[in-house]
């Protein structure tokens, strides 16, 4: 698909699933051309209190028009479960993108490959590949696919973009980047005391060439997820979770092998989807 028509309008309502706010910082074409429901397994670390109102707010305010769903769950109940191989919370949670797809029946649905390499937000497009397939037969076919993201996220991931075309906003659009990011900027800079290096480095050096351009592939969801993300030389579960360990920020590591394949299996085994529809 060329730069030209990867956002094209497809005549039927879209849908975009985050692991948290912030994500959408690089997929602003998408929210503005698209106008695509939003659905966030959490508000993350920005939990605070008015925060999901005064989202919504920023995003009407630049012309967003879609409606944006928070879940309930936080990144830390996340690690917790894994630990304790609680797969039917995962189901539970499962379900809830299931019953956000029924009411807004997206014709295409895209998953968040933000942060493959961290087992919290990798769970997105787990969690999505299951629910699109919950939806009923009487149900609208609903499209998997995969989006990309701003090209310093990409560079920073050491993600490849041969194959994901760049796009490239318009003034306002641009205008509307800034503003939002502007007044969001309260709750911005109050989190990013002491949070992770890698956000800071991702919001510490940016560009004009992250307003302006970013990346995306709109194509299918082909991913095996028995089989390690692939993210270039980004260390992923394993190496993470044993330096979370090290750190003191975690007692034990989640692991690719033990903890997500599991999960991964129950979550698409067909004995574990209701129909929804």
């Amino acid at each position: 698909m060329d730069s030209e028509s990867v956002l094209a309008e497809t005549g039927r309502p879209t849908g975009m699933v985050f692991a948290h706010p912030a994500h959408e910082w690089f997929a602003f074409a998408a929210l503005l051309r698209l106008q695509p429901n939003l659905y966030y397994l959490s508000p993350g670390i920005y939990a605070t209190e008015g925060f999901e109102n005064a989202f919504r707010e920023k995003l009407a305010a630049i012309g967003f028009q879609g409606t944006v769903t928070f879940g309930a769950i936080s990144e830390s109940e996340i690690y917790e479960r894994y630990l304790a191989h609680d797969n039917d919370w995962f189901v539970t949670q499962r379900n809830a993108i299931a019953a956000w797809l029924k009411q807004f029946q997206p014709g295409l649905v895209c998953t968040d490959p933000f942060e493959w390499y961290n087992s919290a937000h990798d769970l997105v497009p787990l969690l999505v590949a299951s629910a699109v397939q919950c939806q009923s037969s009487q149900t609208q076919r609903i499209s998997l696919a995969e989006h990309g993201l701003g090209l310093q996220t990409i560079a920073w991931q050491q993600r490849k973009t041969d194959d994901w075309p760049s796009v490239q906003l318009t003034a306002d659009e641009v205008d509307c980047k800034r503003q939002f990011l502007r007044d969001m900027q309260g709750f911005v800079s109050g989190i990013l005391q002491g949070v992770n290096d890698e956000l800071q480095d991702v919001t510490k050096d940016w560009r004009e060439r992250e307003f302006y351009t970013e990346y995306y592939r709109w194509a299918p969801a082909t991913r095996v997820f028995t089989v390690p993300p692939d993210v270039g030389g980004w260390p992923t579960y394993d190496q993470r979770g044993y330096w979370r360990v090290a750190s003191g920020r975690a007692q034990q590591a989640i692991t690719f092998q033990e903890h997500f394949v599991p999960l991964a299996e129950k979550l698409l085994r067909q004995s574990s989807m209701p129909a929804i529809g």
